[in-house]
């Protein structure tokens, strides 16, 4: 028989195949169950179990027994990693958890509860999650234990120990083998003017965690800008020796101390950034020049030569001082040498009489100049471009040197040229010396012989006055500049100055009419003036005893003469001329190259072809001589100071007096005058 469970009932499912009753009585399995009256009938009880939870832990699918551990693992400083536990209840009873839960352990405080768990776990796999953080503070293993109390029997509390290593990066710098501290500083030593030089530099990290550089690294410092990095390191930088390097290069661009700085930004806690300071000596070869003083001097004075050697640029000494002078050709050692120097040590040679200046081995010290002096000559003019050789030492070539000495003496002589006689003088003609000595010349000299008279000039020719006309002489010419006079020239040709008796301007001696100084020349020899040549042999006028201001007004003319109007036999030609500056009345001598015929008397025709005889006029072979005045019956021009006469000769009928008349503007003048007379005795007789 079914027998009824009566301390405890419930409504069934009358499928299930189990029960849970209420209350601390048992799980049941049921068998052959039946429904009788509405109550649960249970036969043939078979097992009761206890009602127990049951605590379980994970993390991520692996299961943590009581007791056991989980590491974190390596983790460098400061930096931090979470990780989240789960809590199961795979018991029959709910697992209840005291919280919140707390860390305990040596290193309790590299850990850190970021979420807590809940209280309550419900039975048959109900689960709840907290998680911890690890963040190392310090280097090495750290340890924390968690001990969760909970209602599990046999598992309370459940017990965690969690594990971690704190890690760090240890960053060291070096250069070859060489290390160098943060703060520390590299030297590229001295360097001539843009030539570069490379340094290699190695970053290790010998630390248990990655070293991370802030790449690329830079420049900074009073003078970074004569240094560069020529290539950049790697990041991250391995643990436990891990390297990596960087190349910087030193260019300096002018002498003197360089310093740069690196910082390298970095993660070493201790280190960060990482500083290095980088050096350099910027050379350059010292400067080299020289000077002469004084730089123009008189044959076989003195000049010293100077020779400078100028290191104040530089911070280091310039060793190994070294260079050779050969002095230009004529220009030498003087005696005594006076040769003398300001640089330390070395070997100075300059020996009289030569033309050489050597010095070796010596030393400019830092930021200091020092010279070479000696005393030099030359008995010959000329200038002198002294250029040495290249200065070496330890600092590089520094270039030649150079400078120009003038050395300067009296002149050569002139060439001497032609001389030319004049009234009471000579000009004499001469060329320049070759040579002026090195020094301009100020004055030629020129002297006569006999009676050593002088004249002076700056150049060809020279003119010496005061000479006796009629007197024979010739001429040397000597030059002068800063330092002396020259030696004479050769002598001259001889001359013989003359008079010039009609103040013409040309000496008697080539005047072929001293006493006419309106002739000078006469080219055919006719013995007419060429200014007076009317073109024919003997045909053309002269002026006698004309003042010195007396001249033609352009060429004379002999023209065909018109016949119509003449009183009797004309010939054929008439000359015409125009004078000026003649005064108030001149004599002229119009000559026809042949004679005029027996008879003939002088005439003029006017420009309206009257024939007007020319009073007191005397006819003597081809020459027709009379007396014109200026402004008078026979001056065809109303101009003062200017003579227009055009004259021509007639032989008169047997019967025929020559009667001279007036031109006909005189004429017309006449008649003028006499009409006005009139008109007045006419007004008077009225007035009466």
């Amino acid at each position: 028989m079914n027998t009824l469970y009566t301390s405890s009932s419930v409504a069934l499912d009358t499928s299930a195949t189990t029960l849970n009753i209420p209350g601390d009585v048992a799980w049941v399995a049921i068998e052959d169950a039946a429904n009788i009256g509405g109550r649960v009938i249970v036969d043939d009880l078979i097992d009761a179990v206890p009602v127990a939870p049951e605590m379980a832990l994970s993390q991520g699918a692996t299961g943590i027994a009581d007791g056991g551990t989980h590491d974190f693992g390596a983790r460098a400083l400061n930096s931090s990693t979470d990780t989240v536990f789960t809590v199961a209840n795979s018991g029959s009873g709910n697992l209840t958890l005291s919280t919140p839960i707390s860390l305990g352990g040596a290193n309790a405080d590299q850990f850190s509860i970021q979420a807590q768990p809940s209280s309550t776990i419900a039975s048959g796999g109900g689960e709840t999650t907290y998680t911890l953080r690890f963040t190392p503070t310090s280097t090495g293993t750290k340890t924390a234990t968690i001990a969760i109390a909970n209602n599990d029997s046999d598992e309370n509390p459940y017990n965690l120990t969690i594990t971690g290593t704190g890690t760090a990066p240890e960053m060291a710098l070096s250069q070859g083998a060489i290390p160098i501290a943060d703060g520390g500083s590299y030297g590229f030593g001295n360097h001539a003017l843009n030539s570069s030089s490379n340094a290699v530099f190695t970053v290790v990290n010998s630390g248990n965690s990655d070293l991370m550089l802030t790449t690329p690294i830079s420049l900074g410092g009073a003078n970074a800008d004569q240094f560069s990095i020529q290539t950049q390191p790697s990041s991250p930088v391995a643990a436990g020796g891990g390297t990596t390097t960087y190349t910087v290069r030193f260019t300096p661009t002018s002498a003197g101390a360089k310093t740069a700085t690196i910082a390298i930004a970095n993660n070493d806690s201790d280190e960060n950034p990482y500083n290095l300071s980088v050096t350099g000596v910027g050379t350059a070869p010292p400067a080299f020049s020289m000077s002469f003083a004084p730089n123009s001097i008189n044959a076989d004075s003195t000049s010293t030569l100077t020779l400078t050697i100028d290191n104040s640029s530089n911070t280091v000494g310039a060793t190994n001082l070294s260079f050779t002078d050969n002095l230009p050709a004529g220009l030498v050692v003087s005696t005594p040498s006076n040769a003398a120097t300001t640089c330390s040590g070395g070997t100075l040679t300059a020996l009289s009489g030569t033309g050489n200046v050597s010095f070796t081995g010596g030393t400019a010290a830092a930021n200091t100049v020092c010279v070479i002096s000696v005393d030099t000559t030359s008995s010959n003019a000329g200038t002198y471009i002294n250029t040495s050789g290249d200065l070496l030492s330890s600092l590089g070539t520094s270039g030649s040197a150079t400078d120009t000495l003038t050395v300067i003496s009296v002149p050569e002589a002139p060439v001497i040229g032609t001389a030319t006689a004049g009234e009471a003088r000579a000009t004499i003609e001469f060329t320049a010396p070759a040579s002026d000595g090195g020094s301009p010349i100020t004055e030629y000299t020129a002297t006569s012989t006999p009676e050593n008279r002088t004249g002076t000039c700056s150049s060809s020719p020279c003119t010496v006055t005061g000479l006796t006309n009629d007197t024979t002489y010739t001429f040397t010419v000597k030059a002068t500049n800063s330092v002396g006079t020259s030696e004479v020239s050769e002598a001259s040709n001889s001359v013989t100055p003359s008079g010039d008796t009609d103040g013409d301007g040309t000496l008697d001696s080539d005047d072929a009419f001293p006493f006419d100084p309106v002739e000078k020349d006469d080219f055919d020899g006719d013995g007419i003036g060429d200014n007076g040549d009317a073109g024919g042999l003997g045909v053309g006028v002269r002026v006698v005893d004309a003042p010195l201001t007396c001249q033609f007004q352009g060429p004379v003319t002999a023209e065909p003469v018109s016949t119509e109007k003449a009183p009797g036999q004309a010939i054929s030609t008439q000359l015409r001329f125009v004078l000026a500056g003649c005064g108030s009345s001149v004599s002229i001598e119009a000559l026809f190259g042949d004679d005029l015929p027996n008879g003939s008397i002088a005439y003029k025709v006017t420009s309206s072809g009257d024939w007007i005889a020319i009073p007191n006029a005397t006819i003597e072979g081809n020459k027709i001589s009379y007396i014109v005045t200026d402004g008078g019956p026979l001056d065809e021009d109303s101009i003062p100071g200017t003579i227009t006469d055009p004259v021509t000769a007639v032989v008169l009928p047997a019967s025929v007096t020559a009667v001279p008349t007036l031109p006909e503007w005189t004429r017309i003048f006449l008649a003028a005058v006499i009409g006005l007379i009139g008109v007045s005795y006419v007004r008077r007789r009225w007035a009466w």
